[in-house]
């Protein structure tokens, strides 16, 4: 996961390889974006060049925020996801549980699938 800031404020997201269309290739998980920020694109392009990875990162279409401060709360349901071996892609995510949702699994510390409630037919 990264905090990195986009126009005057912090902003957190997931870069995983789960996804990703070719070995080594970075995908964003982004709630709030559908594009890289400038500071988001030098990040990719560090790794890159320290990984040794393909050029280009992909972005992956996951369930948007409606709000401007729950980035971090889907970041870690999109780390979770990916843990557990889901398409976080395909998860539409409970927002009023996680947060509780996820106190509970810092407290216990387990891993444990975000709330979610069926997909309506988007994300």
């Amino acid at each position: 996961m990264a905090e990195y800031g986009r126009q005057g404020g912090d902003h957190w997201l997931l870069l995983s390889s789960y996804g990703a269309s070719r070995s080594g290739q970075l995908v964003l998980y982004d709630s709030l974006y559908s594009t890289l920020s400038t500071l988001t694109a030098a990040l990719v392009q560090q790794l890159q060049e320290l990984y040794s990875l393909p050029p280009g990162a992909v972005t992956r279409p996951v369930q948007r925020q409606n709000d401007g401060y729950s980035c971090g709360l889907f970041a870690v349901a999109f780390a979770f996801s990916i843990a557990l071996g889901q398409d976080p892609c395909a998860v539409r995510y409970d927002r009023a549980g996680m947060a509780p949702h996820l106190v509970r699994c810092l407290e216990q510390g387990v891993v444990l699938p975000f709330p979610s409630v069926p997909a309506a037919g988007g994300h």
